[in-house]
């Protein structure tokens, strides 16, 4: 960074210096700078997609009745759901890990009525996906969870996965936008372009604070 930061916002999201840090490999990506993604790459003026960043997944998850939440995000009139997951898991209503140790995307199609996990670290997050698609069902008018785990990209080290995170929702945005629909096809997921958008999603976050902070967008 060229100039000093004392925090950036970007509709719900606000990132301060603390997390720009955060930025300097190997450190992992917390749920303040993927929230700001989610924000940067959500559609302007579209109703039908539907991206969840990590402090709402984070209460539909834990929460044993999310029923106010929900009601607001009208999820039944979404085509697309996009939700970042965390393994973070609950004691008695509280958070044990906050952050957790690891990020991953659940996606919803209504039109195939199929939730489909994105994991950069195969498995991993598999009991965090399941728990937060059966927490959808009901409001989505699903009467049971059918996950798929799709073939998507592999990180290469043990603390990429927010960047792959990422990339994952941007694959699923840009798809959304040029064909209204998300990729049917799992190489998709695991594609070159993938890879390529998580090794440079540090840059991207870097460039978008800057263009935040000088006040240019």
């Amino acid at each position: 960074m060229t100039r000093r930061l004392l925090s950036v916002t970007l509709g719900d999201a606000t990132v301060t210096e603390e997390d720009v840090q955060l930025l300097q490999r190997p450190n992992w990506l917390n749920d303040q700078l993927i929230s700001l993604w989610c924000e940067h790459v959500r559609p302007k003026g579209s109703e039908k997609l539907l991206i969840l960043p990590p402090n709402i997944t984070y209460f539909l998850k834990l929460c044993d009745d999310p029923a106010d939440v929900v009601g607001a995000l009208k999820l039944q009139e979404r085509d697309v759901i996009v939700a970042v997951v965390n393994n973070t898991s609950s004691d008695g209503g509280t958070f044990v890990c906050p952050q957790g140790t690891h990020w991953s995307v659940l996606a919803y199609a209504r039109s195939s009525q199929i939730f489909i996990a994105l994991d950069s670290s195969e498995g991993m997050n598999n009991s965090a996906s399941h728990q937060l698609a059966k927490k959808l069902t009901s409001p989505l008018g699903v009467k049971e969870v059918v996950l798929k785990a799709a073939s998507s990209a592999k990180q290469p080290n043990s603390y990429a996965c927010g960047d792959y995170t990422c990339a994952f929702i941007a694959k699923i945005v840009d798809d959304y936008i040029k064909h209204n629909t998300i990729p049917k096809q799992e190489s998709s997921y695991s594609s070159k372009q993938v890879h390529e958008r998580a090794a440079g999603m540090r840059g991207e976050l870097i460039a978008l604070i800057e263009l935040l902070t000088a006040g240019r967008t």
